[in-house]
């Protein structure tokens, strides 16, 4: 099973028509498999997120844009081989340890993720790819975060941390 969330209709700016676009490209790509293959979601409670992120063989996320990049990080740190696409924050996000594809382009969300599950096919392949997504989301934490955060907070207002 693929996991891809639906793109967010809900968000203003002038990425609508692409977004219209690609959303209409996934179905169009999940018509083509079988109903098992290739699952569209939309919006998912937290505590439903890990159980579907622990139960597919892939996680395919086609954002637009992204404030930061949370949903490949949960995929990966569950063991969900990640397709991304390559724009905002994303590269940055996932590192070297997900696939990526430009999602303002059709011709490379076809050729990418026709391409990304068939190299899943190959198992030492894919158990590379989830080692190295389990490796990279243990860099992201809310502990680390906040730590970090707070490191600058006191380097802006010029307090020591004791």
């Amino acid at each position: 099973m693929t996991l891809v969330p639906t793109p967010d209709r809900a968000k203003p700016g002038s990425a609508n028509r692409l977004r219209q676009e690609m959303d209409d490209h996934i179905r169009m790509v999940a018509d083509n498999h079988s109903k098992n293959d290739v699952i569209r979601v939309g919006f998912v409670p937290d505590m439903d997120a890990v159980a579907l992120y622990n139960c597919t063989d892939c996680f395919v996320y086609p954002s637009l844009y992204e404030g930061f990049g949370v949903p490949p990080l949960e995929a990966m740190a569950c063991g969900a081989p990640v397709l991304a696409s390559n724009v905002s924050a994303i590269p940055e996000i996932v590192g070297e340890a997900a696939e990526m594809f430009d999602p303002t382009d059709s011709a490379s969300f076809d050729l990418s993720f026709i391409a990304f599950l068939s190299t899943l096919q190959n198992v030492e392949y894919r158990q590379a790819l989830i080692a190295q997504g389990y490796e990279h989301a243990k860099g992201y934490s809310w502990r680390r975060t906040a730590e970090k955060t707070l490191r600058v907070f006191h380097e802006v207002l010029g307090t020591s941390r004791n």
